[in-house]
């Protein structure tokens, strides 16, 4: 299933609304004014009891072919009946009628009045009269089109007040005008729309005053300033029904919440429903425990909803309480259950967004997936309910809020349909504080060519380093990308890389092979290709060590593939048989994440036997093999070496474990050229290991004597008893030529 990229967007952005001629504008306003200015000589009841207000929209079927419409009356009516036409010219002669029906419920003096309009044409404005004798009610609505290149709708919670809270019912009124001023198609309402169940609020007398309000309300705000009436896509919350928590066996849900499902008209009376508007936003209502186990069967019904729609552009399921609130705790019944139940669903199924409310403020996650921040194929959850009712602050320190403010707000959600893409912006709003500007964002998705492009540019080969380079046998091919889009392999050269992604290194000593990779991907007409270009070095053996040795220039060359040994530094000894230094030296792996060394052991005769050893910072065991050449040097003759505790100081005949120990070397030039000579006292354990090396570097002229003076450190940890020192004389640290024979001492027993 198809997982939306996160993108950040600065600032609130405003949509440019078309320009319109000037003409059609005058015609369409008359025709509006006098659609709604007419009174209709359509006889009906006369009584005031049976006046209808109220008035609200829902989807019962088909977002495309049907609206159900529902109004309150205070007696029942002999006929529930509206007229309709999608023809703003025509005579209420010509107007179509429907018929449905009236009923009330115990607890409650309303009649709740509802017709469902069936066959009607998609993308299509309708014109509907309520008929009265003295009041009726017009208003008009749209029906979703077949395929919807741009979708606007709301998202918003928590618009429970007090039926006495003057001051509540003008913000609640206030919000829902700034909803309508959106022009939105639909808004999705995601519980607590009143006070049903909440302490010593339950007498029938405030219940009714509550949710009155909550219509009242709706009927006279929810509405376009040229009289189209907004549907509503509500879910029931805790404060909907007599029981704030239910679980499985308890009451059914409208039994529990009978002010919702019977002044709801909706695909369920269970709470949980499926809508789609048009064939790419599929919106999934859930009751997350208050009239309906948010397990159990409910649960199982959401797998096979998600299962059912994969289809789908956008997948967003809305429900009253989040997995991850940002006020109550995370471990509430509420939001466990959800987490524990649907958040694994959401995960698997591809979902894009979660919208919830329940908390008081706004809030938005960074995108989640396992429980942790994934910014790629995580999923957003918004909302928490800030919008009408008390507001509470936000805990801004867990890990999974992005951003969260104690501030009234809805959500504006735009669905917009590119070539190749689909896009949801999703723009926080803030009606009574303009003035705060929170992060926007979008999420984007596609069709065959946008899930072509997608798997484009998401197509890579792990195996490859930033240079290109493979170090490893194999590659992996994936032959499916983004929503199964479909890829096929293409090798410039099969022998070194075949399409199945096996990996045939050059020989030993061979040149690297630069193998062109081209990934064709498709899915239906479709098509696009992307290249890889992979450097293939040559083979360096089982471990990614090569050496090479020449008797005749008695050199040495090593390659290696840094990831063999998991480092950048790479260090490489080499010592005779009896652990005399030859060479070392220390490198960095270069642009094709190999290193090299290139050294000569300078020797006179043949058979030495050479140990070398490559290591890396965090290598336990390194690696090690043998060579051999020769060994000889007579260009300095070592004169005297005194071991002192301090310079000039007192000879001592044992190294120092807790202090400096100074060495004073004096060496004699037996040539007639001027030596720069370099000078090495090296400690191993009894192991051969290297513990600490000091170097010095000292000028002796031709034919004269010179002196060096080296320090050795205190050395902590370690058994003496057995460690010894090697005295080195080397014409450098590159090169390493032996000038003078080396000298060993035990640190117990300085003496040769």
């Amino acid at each position: 299933m198809n997982k939306k990229q996160v993108r950040e967007m600065g600032g609130i952005i405003r949509m440019k609304k078309a320009k319109s001629r000037i003409g059609l504008l005058i015609i369409s306003m008359l025709i509006t004014l006098m659609f709604f200015s007419i009174p209709s000589p359509i006889a009906a009841d006369v009584s005031s009891a049976t006046i209808p207000r109220q008035v609200v929209l829902t989807w019962q079927g088909s977002t495309q072919t049907t609206m159900t419409v529902t109004w309150r009356t205070d007696e029942r009516l002999p006929n529930a009946k509206i007229l309709y036409t999608s023809n703003p010219d025509a005579d209420i002669e010509d107007y179509q009628e429907a018929f449905g029906s009236s009923e009330t419920f115990e607890g409650t003096a309303a009649w709740i009045n509802s017709v469902e309009l069936t066959g009607l044409t998609p993308g299509t404005e309708y014109y509907v009269i309520i008929p009265h004798e003295t009041k009726e009610e017009r208003f008009k609505f749209r029906t979703a089109p077949e395929n919807p290149e741009k979708v606007v709708f709301i998202a918003v919670s928590d618009l429970h007040l007090n039926g006495t809270d003057t001051k509540g019912r003008e913000r609640r009124r206030t919000v829902m005008r700034a909803m309508a001023e959106e022009n939105p198609d639909f808004v999705i309402m995601v519980g607590d729309l009143w006070y049903h169940n909440n302490g010593g609020i339950n007498d029938s007398d405030s219940v009714n005053a509550s949710v009155d309000g909550f219509f009242d309300d709706l009927h006279q705000a929810l509405i376009t300033s040229d009289g189209r009436r907004i549907p509503v896509v509500p879910v029931e919350g805790n404060h909907d029904g007599m029981k704030s928590f239910v679980q499985a066996g308890q009451t059914p849900a409208k039994e529990n919440a009978p002010f919702f499902y019977n002044r709801f008209k909706l695909p369920s009376e269970e709470g949980c429903y499926v809508l789609q508007y048009g064939p790419d936003l599929t919106l999934i209502g859930l009751n997350s425990g208050h009239s309906a186990d948010s397990q159990g069967n409910h649960t199982a019904w959401l797998e096979q909803t998600l299962e059912q729609y994969q289809s789908s552009e956008w997948i967003i399921p809305f429900h009253h309480a989040g997995p991850y609130p940002c006020y109550r705790s995370l471990n509430e019944t509420y939001e466990t259950r959800v987490r524990t139940n649907w958040v694994p669903l959401y995960e698997q199924y591809g979902v894009d967004l979660v919208i919830s409310g329940h908390d008081h403020a706004y809030k938005r996650t960074y995108p989640i997936r396992n429980n942790q921040i994934d910014y790629e194929n995580g999923i957003v959850y918004i909302g928490d309910g800030g919008s009408v009712a008390r507001l509470r602050e936000p805990d801004l320190s867990r890990w999974y809020i992005f951003e969260a403010a104690k501030e009234y707000n809805f959500f504006k959600l735009t669905m917009t349909q590119e070539e190749g893409y689909s896009m949801l912006y999703v723009e926080p709003v803030f009606p009574l504080n303009k003035a705060l500007v929170a992060t926007p964002f979008y999420l984007m998705s596609s069709n065959d060519m946008g899930d072509v492009m997608r798997t484009e540019k998401e197509l890579t080969l792990s195996e490859l380093n930033d240079e290109g380079v493979v170090f490893a046998n194999s590659i992996n091919l994936p032959t499916k990308g983004f929503r199964n889009t479909n890829i096929t392999w293409h090798s410039s050269h099969p022998d070194i890389i075949a399409v199945d992604g096996t990996v045939n290194r050059p020989k030993l000593g061979e040149e690297n092979v630069i193998v062109t990779l081209t990934a064709t991907i498709t899915k239906g007409e479709a098509s696009v290709t992307k290249e890889f270009k992979v450097q293939v070095l040559e083979s360096l053996g089982p471990e990614g060590i090569g050496m090479w040795v020449s008797k005749d220039t008695k050199e040495v060359l090593i390659k290696g593939n840094y990831e063999f040994l998991g480092s950048n530094e790479i260090a490489l000894l080499v010592t005779d048989k009896t652990g005399n230094i030859k060479y070392v030296h220390q490198k960095s792996r270069d642009a094709l994440g190999q290193f090299q060394f290139s050294f000569k052991i300078h020797e006179d005769t043949m058979g030495e036997e050479y140990i070398l050893q490559i290591g890396a910072r965090g290598r336990e065991i390194p690696y090690e093999t043998k060579f051999y050449l020769t060994t000889a040097a007579t260009d300095i003759t070592v004169r005297s070496v005194v071991f002192s505790n301090s310079l000039n100081g007192e000879p001592i005949n044992r190294l120092l474990p807790d202090e400096n120990t100074y060495i004073h070397v004096s060496m004699f030039n037996n040539t007639e050229e001027d030596i720069d000579a370099l000078i090495v006292a090296a400690l191993y354990d009894s192991n051969n290991r290297v513990i600490d090396i000091v170097m010095e570097k000292e000028d002796v002229a031709g034919n004269e004597l010179g002196n060096a003076y080296l320090i050795i450190p205190p050395v902590d940890g370690i058994d003496l008893d057995e460690c010894f020192i090697k005295l080195f004389i080397w014409d450098g640290v590159s090169s390493m030529k032996p000038l003078a024979e080396r000298k060993l001492y035990n640190v117990t027993n300085l003496s040769e």
